[in-house]
């Protein structure tokens, strides 16, 4: 009779002494630790096994599905709630439309970005009204390029800025680019009209060298501007001959006539110098020593010279208001 291994007993002695269900579970365990392969008895036993345990995780994944559900039902019920709690509620509207004023600034000159404030109006009932009832939202006015490819409706639009827009300042810009280098005819005509509430004009030119760009269109506003403080040259890299409308502004104090790389962006246009009080531009030496003769108000001003040999003229310039001068070197 054989022996079972280590203590010698009798097989048939061993066997005896176990239980009837300790052998299932000793041979489960067996072939759970190990890759020994169940006998064909015990495969029906593991099937309802791995059955009964499959319905209990399927029930188990369905009861944490309606908890979760059930949970993100009251979370929004919180947070719906707990909204009518919040301090936005409380925020005076005139409030809202200075934050909102402050979010479409722009960087380099504080003043209103050239976007108008679309899509600020599709945030809440609230903002909407906000928004609508704030011109000063809708004052920054982007005059297009012409260009038959672009098929935004530019001018339904600008006249709905300018309706909103009511009788505030207006910040006026164009920046024609490359080979759209004139202005829409129909957006001009309706941005004239208004004319008079310009604050702000600034031409963004960006065009390549050589390109000629046409600001006839301006000269309609001559002798309209009364309420315009700023004009603004930036990002051309070639001279740009700018018409003769700014002799009757009574209201112009800055003039900014260059690039950031400080190189000649424009001839000199005629400008009521005398009442300018901060000035940036680049031109020759003998232009320049010009325009800060005829301004004497000057509180600060940027100057740059194409060529500074030019500048050595041993008599000085008075400027008894300045307060700040940087000078740059093309």
């Amino acid at each position: 009779m054989a022996q079972v291994w280590q203590c010698g007993a009798s097989s048939e002695h061993a066997i005896a002494s176990e239980s009837p269900d300790s052998r299932p579970l000793r041979d489960f365990h067996r072939l759970l630790t190990s890759n020994d392969v169940p006998l064909d008895p015990q495969i029906p036993f593991i099937r309802d096994i791995v059955s009964d345990g499959q319905k209990q995780v399927d029930a188990l994944e369905a009861a944490i599905a309606r908890l979760t559900r059930k949970r993100d039902e009251i979370a929004e019920n919180i947070r719906q709630h707990g909204a009518i709690l919040s301090p936005i509620r409380r925020v005076p509207p005139e409030l809202v439309c200075e934050i909102l004023v402050l979010s479409l600034s722009s960087e380099d000159d504080g003043d209103m970005a050239n976007e108008p404030p679309w899509h600020l109006g599709h945030i809440c009932r609230f903002w909407r009204h906000c928004v609508l009832a704030y011109p000063a939202l809708w004052s920054s006015i982007t005059i297009p390029s012409s260009s038959s490819s672009d098929p935004r409706p530019f001018l339904s639009m600008l006249e709905i800025q300018l309706v909103r827009s009511a009788d505030a300042p207006l910040r006026v810009c164009w920046s024609p680019y490359d080979d759209r280098n004139m202005a829409d005819p129909g957006s001009v005509d309706l941005v004239l009209a208004h004319s008079s509430r310009w604050r702000i004009l600034v031409l963004d030119i960006r065009c390549k060298f050589y390109v000629p760009v046409s600001l006839d269109w301006l000269r309609p506003a001559n002798g309209r501007l009364l309420a315009l403080e700023t004009f603004k040259v930036t990002g051309t890299r070639s001279r740009v001959e700018i018409p003769d409308i700014f002799s009757t502004t009574p209201s112009l104090r800055n003039v900014f006539l260059t690039n950031w790389t400080f190189k000649v962006c424009t001839s000199v246009p005629t400008i009521p110098w005398a009442q300018i009080t901060r000035y940036s531009g680049a031109f020759a030496a003998d232009s320049q020593i010009e325009i800060l003769e005829a301004a004497a108000n000057l509180v600060s001003c940027a100057l740059g010279f194409p060529n500074w040999n030019d500048l050595d003229r041993g008599i000085p310039t008075v400027l008894p208001h300045l307060q700040c001068i940087h000078l740059e070197t093309p």
